[in-house]
């Protein structure tokens, strides 16, 4: 996704459509959008540390 904010739409877009499990490869702000994006619903969320140091 383009950044943060697409993040949250893409991950909300995979759980209403019946996706299991939903990886986020990025940083924080990546991470925590995707999981707002799975709020309610019951995708598994995956992480995949890629963020700056």
């Amino acid at each position: 996704p383009g950044g943060p904010d697409e993040a949250r739409g893409v991950a909300a877009d995979a759980a209403t459509e019946g996706y299991d499990v939903v990886a986020a490869m990025g940083g924080d702000g990546i991470v925590h959008q995707v999981a707002n994006g799975l709020l309610g619903g019951e995708a598994a969320l995956g992480i995949v540390p890629a963020g700056t140091t």
